[in-house]
């Protein structure tokens, strides 16, 4: 059965990382200062992304604001996150490569 929310198998929408609260990072992991999708420093700080619902904080990219607005969440913040394989706004792979 899938999930009503995210439409991935094995949870329902009670249990769905994408609609849960919020997990925090610990603030002793430290940020990037460099974007892990388009590699740029040029962007005034990074934002952690949450690429697998904001319930999971089991994996993370430090992302400049536009790179997790466009590629993070296809454009919209209401979209659910993905962890992108390349850049939208470059066309280029994603610096973090993984």
């Amino acid at each position: 059965m899938e999930c009503g929310i995210c439409s991935k198998p094995n949870h329902n929408s009670v249990t769905c990382p994408h609609n849960a609260a919020r997990r925090n990072f610990s603030r002793s992991i430290l940020r990037s200062r460099s974007c892990e999708c388009c590699g740029s420093a040029r962007n005034a700080g990074t934002v952690r992304h949450h690429p697998r619902g904001r319930a999971d904080d089991s994996d993370y990219l430090d992302m400049c604001k536009p790179c997790h607005l466009y590629c993070g969440h296809g454009g919209h913040f209401q979209n659910l996150p993905i962890k992108p394989r390349y850049c939208r706004l470059t066309d280029n792979a994603s610096a973090w490569r993984g």
